[in-house]
This record gives structure tokens, C-alpha cells and sequence, in this order.
């Protein structure tokens, strides 16, 4: 049963007649409650005044809209009627199975009291006792303690961590401690935390090795040159350092990769840039010249430490990849691995990767009707669907995304989704507003919106999107409306006659919203602006003082 029927029922059981006609009378009338309680009549006489029982009524009246009510109610239920209504009868009246679960659904979202929705709740929680004569409180701390005592978590591998996070799917390291801070700590004290925390809560590019070791790369070519030595099974480390550092930092440089080959240490480092791989107008970019100068001192580092730190150094240009391809990239490291007599080099090919890796290695060149491809094929029907790396990359990129989005609307015959696309001029939207007078309400316009009827970019609610937009009525075209003393200005200008020119005059305006029309200043002020109720002038006192007809009678020549 809902709020209001339940109140209506109560009105009805307790409502108390008048003895007397009540209606429309001056003095204090008598009132009596006929309501039964516990099998005898309440039998309570009241009086009151008609207009305190005409105020009473209408507070029921409104609360039970559509009802056919008679009579006025007995304070002494109304006070029962109004106590049934507060928390403590609401907590009151629960199961204690509900409130257990209520208090385990907000359980650490910074609550008042640690195992209650409010202070009544856990009050109430406190007071019932079961047969062995524990609270609900008590009761929740045996749950709690209980999920610490999971003796199995104590012999967790790495595997089955995994398979833990796999199941529990934690949007981050808060949540995973806010739900279950006691498999968090075991983690830590494992020693595993920094392991899955790569492979769960970071956002750079990993992969499992064929040793089931995961592999973090910086760069989407390290990742290929990555997978290619996974799978030549080459001995093979990610990120060793180098014996020497840079001035005024505290750690030591690091290469990106070793190779164990033949006994000998072979040395790879993946360079971001090169002078003869940019354009003109990349190398006057001041982080590309920051990034040649360190790549220079980095090399004389590299060559005085030579026959300490490495038998076989090798350069790999990662810039390949992004002006040529995944292909082009695939053949500049054959040749490396080649001239270090690597074999069953034939292996490496495309095919080594995934569809959705062969998009992001060429997303700075990608072509709309590749990514529409790989959408039909997995029967995606919005990019956000797709592989989260590639909808992230996909986002950062405003014009590919917006093309994106229209083309996909076209393929599956849908409404373009508007938020993707790029905000609109204010101006836009109020001229293709205000020339449609079909839209020219709220209700009209956002339900255009949803229904994908208005134009490319146009958001749902525009007063919120814009500052320089304050209310909804400038969508229309009509200006801001004024202040007394501007609204009575413009008003004698426009030599109005009286409160009926006014309204006549600005009432066709409003409907015609012709800026060309002297009239079109009317709709600065107010609609009504000698009544105060509905959203009129305080200043306002007479139409004559307002409109200024007084001050043309004074000027007007006296006759004799």
C-alpha cells in the first residue's frame, strides 16, 4: 500500500464529525471523534474555529488530491497520525532481516555510525536481541569477523588472485578496500599487490608472456618489438637499467629491453624520435627538441659504458610504426634480429596481433570505414562498445570520433547520439530555435532531443551548458526581462496607453517575436506587472503612475 492511500484510510477511520453546522460560521464550533478504539468509541469532543478548521482541511485535501473528504480530524490522532510517520516507526515496523541488509548496503559509504543508515537506525539495531540475546550490531560483527577468518585466502597464489579479480571485477583500489579491505591486506602482506596492480588497476599496455611473466610497456612499440621476442621464445628482460644516470635525477636510466643471445648481452633501445623521420614543423616543437638533446647525451652515455655494461647494442626507430605502419615497423625489426643470426624470423607477421591492436598502432592514420569494419564484425553498434583502449583513444581524438559517431548512426540505422559531438555557438542554437515555434517550450524541446530531431551537438538542456544563458525564454528569442525602474522607462517610450494597450501590444510581439518592431522592448517586462502573486513588480503601485499618464495629463494645456 502507497503513502497516500494509506493516509486516505487513516482519514477516514479517524476523521471527526461537526455536532453542529460548522460551515461558514464565525465562533468556535464543537467537533466529535466517533472513531472506535479497541472496541470502545474515542468519543473525544474538540472545538475549534472555522477558519483553523478550514486551514487543517485543505493540508489533507492537498495530500489526498482526488478524494472526497468530509469532516476534520481529532488531534489526538493526527498527533498518532504524524508520530506514524517518523523514522523511528519506519525502523520500528521493519524486519530485522531488513535491517541487516540495509545496514550492510551502506556499510563504509561515510555514514554517521559504521553499521547504520542514520542515528534511529542504529539505535534500533541496538535494541532488538535475538533468543541468545545478541544485537543486530552484534550480529554484524560476527558476519564481518566471520569474512576474515577465510583460512583459504592464506594459501592464494598469484593464479588465484587472478581469479579473484577476474570474479569481483573492482573498479579500483578503494573499492576492492571499501568491500573487502581484509583480502586487500593479505594481498599486500603476499607480496603480490604490485603485480596485480599492473595487470588491474593501471592503464598502461601489458601482456602475458609465454612464462606467464606480464610484460608493461610505455609505448605501443614496445609492445610489438614485445610480443615479437615472446615469440621467438628469446631470453628477454623488460626495462633493465643502465650503469649510469642523468644529472639531478635519482634513479638510473633504463634501456627497454635485454637479450640473453648466445651469452652475449644484447642491449635494445626504442627511441620515440629522430631528426630525419620528422616534419619541419615537429622539430620546432620545443618538447620534440628537449626529447633529440636527452636522446643525444643518452647515446654518448650508452657508448662510454660499452664494454661494461653490453656485449651488442641495437637502435630501433619506434617513429616507424606511426608514419608507416604496422607492416613497415614488422620489416625494420626483421632486419635487426637478422644481422644478430636470430632464425625462424618468417614467423613474424600481422598476424601476431589482434584486430583491435592493429587499429590502435595506426589510429593517427585510421581511415572511418576500417573502424566501421571491425564494428560490423563484432556487431558493435556505438564505439563505446568497443575494446575500452581503442574507445579511449578514439575519444581523444574530437573530429575522428565525431565522424565516427555519424557513420555508426547511418550503418545501424539509429539517431546519432548528439553528446559526442562538438558544442554548437549559442547563436546556432537560438536562431534554429526561435525560427520554430513548435519548440518554443521546455517540454517541447527535450523531447525533440530525445527523439534525435534537433540538429548535431545540440545538448538536452543548453541553460546549463551555457553561462551566458539564463533562462530558457532567450532560446525563444525573447530578451531578458528588467527591472522596475527600466520596464517603466521603456513603457513611456513607447507612449503606452494603459494595462489593455500593454497587454494587446505585447501579446503580438510575443507571437510574431519580430525584432524589427518597436514593440519588441515590451518584452522586457513583465507580463504582469501590477500583480505582486504573480511574479509582477513590488515597485509597482498604480498603471497611470507606471505608465506615466499623470505626468501627460500635467503637460496638457488648461483650457478656459
Amino acid at each position: 500500500m502507497d503513502k497516500r492511500t494509506e493516509a486516505y484510510l487513516f482519514y477516514e477511520k479517524y476523521k471527526a464529525k461537526p455536532i453542529s453546522s460548522w460551515k461558514g460560521a464565525t465562533k468556535k464550533q464543537r467537533f466529535k471523534c466517533e472513531a472506535m478504539l479497541d472496541g470502545n468509541q474515542c468519543g473525544c469532543i474538540f472545538e475549534n474555529s472555522y477558519s483553523r478548521m478550514t486551514i487543517i482541511f485543505n493540508r489533507w485535501r492537498k495530500k489526498l488530491v482526488g478524494h472526497d473528504l468530509y469532516g476534520v480530524m481529532c488531534p489526538t490522532h493526527r498527533k498518532a497520525f504524524t508520530k506514524s510517520r517518523t523514522k523511528h516507526t519506519y525502523y520500528e515496523n521493519m524486519s530485522s532481516f531488513g535491517l541487516l541488509k540495509l545496514a550492510l548496503k551502506n556499510r563504509g559509504k561515510g555514514k554517521v555510525y559504521k553499521h547504520g543508515n542514520d542515528t534511529v537506525h542504529y539505535l534500533e539495531m541496538l535494541r532488538r536481541k535475538n533468543e541468545d540475546g545478541l544485537t543486530l550490531i552484534d550480529l554484524i560483527n560476527e558476519h564481518l569477523g566471520a569474512r576474515r577468518l577465510r583460512p583459504e585466502l592464506q594459501q592464494y597464489t598469484l593464479d588465484d588472485w587472478r581469479a579473484y579479480h577476474k570474479k569481483k571485477k573492482f573498479f579500483n583500489k578503494s573499492e576492492w578496500k571499501r568491500l573487502d579491505s581484509h583480502t586487500q591486506m593479505l594481498c599486500y602482506k603476499q607480496g603480490y599487490m604490485a603485480q596485480l596492480t599492473k595487470e588491474f588497476f593501471s592503464t598502461p599496455l601489458i601482456f602475458e608472456s609465454h612464462t606467464h611473466a606480464v610484460i608493461q610497456c610505455a609505448s605501443y612499440a614496445e609492445l610489438v618489438f614485445a610480443k615479437v621476442l615472446d615469440e621467438l621464445r628469446l631470453d628477454y628482460k623488460d626495462h633493465p637499467e643502465w650503469p649510469f644516470w642523468f644529472k639531478n635525477e635519482s634513479y638510473k636510466s633504463k634501456a627497454d629491453f635485454s637479450i640473453m643471445l648466445n651469452g652475449k648481452v644484447v642491449m635494445v633501445e626504442l627511441w620515440m624520435l629522430r631528426k630525419d623521420l620528422l616534419s619541419v614543423a615537429e622539430l620546432s616543437d620545443k618538447f620534440v627538441q628537449k626529447y633529440l638533446r636527452r636522446r643525444a647525451k643518452k647515446e654518448l652515455k650508452i657508448k662510454e659504458c660499452a664494454e661494461s655494461a653490453y656485449d651488442i647494442f641495437i637502435n630501433v626507430e619506434a617513429r616507424i610504426l606511426r608514419n608507416d605502419g604496422l607492416e613497415a615497423y614488422l620489416i625494420e625489426i626483421k632486419k635487426i634480429l637478422k644481422s644478430l643470426n636470430i632464425k625462424n624470423i618468417e614467423c613474424i607477421s600481422p598476424s601476431l596481433f589482434t584486430d583491435v591492436e592493429k587499429l590502435l598502432f595506426k589510429l593517427k592514420t585510421l581511415d572511418v570505414e576500417e573502424l566501421i569494419s571491425y564494428a560490423k564484425l563484432n556487431n558493435f553498434h556505438y564505439f563505446t562498445q568497443f575494446d575500452d583502449r581503442l574507445a579511449k583513444a578514439i575519444r581523444k581524438n574530437p573530429e575522428l570520433q565525431n565522424q565516427l559517431e555519424r557513420a555508426l548512426a547511418k550503418e545501424f540505422n539509429r539517431v546519432p547520439n548528439s553528446r559526442f559531438f562538438e558544442t554548437p555557438p549559442l547563436d546556432n542554437i537560438i536562431e534554429y530555435v526561435s525560427a520554430r515555434k513548435e519548440l518554443h517550450n521546455k517540454e517541447a524541446y527535450t523531447a525533440a532531443h530525445t527523439n534525435g530531431l534537433l540538429p548535431d551537438g545540440f545538448m538536452a538542456s543548453p541553460v546549463n551548458s551555457y553561462p551566458e544563458l539564463k533562462c530558457w525564454k532567450q532560446l525563444w528569442g525573447e530578451p531578458l526581462l528588467v527591472s522596475y525602474f527600466e520596464a517603466k522607462q521603456i513603457v513611456n517610450n513607447l507612449q503606452v496607453k494603459g494595462k489593455t494597450d500593454f497587454t494587446r501590444r505585447r501579446a503580438k510581439v510575443k507571437k510574431n517575436l519580430n525584432k524589427n518592431d518597436p514593440d519588441f522592448e515590451l518584452l522586457k517586462v513583465r507580463a504582469n506587472p501590477g500583480n505582486h502573486i504573480s511574479g509582477g513588480y513590488a515597485e509597482f503601485t498604480t498603471w497611470d503612475n507606471f505608465t506615466g499618464a499623470y505626468s501627460h495629463a500635467s503637460r496638457s494645456p488648461n483650457t478656459i
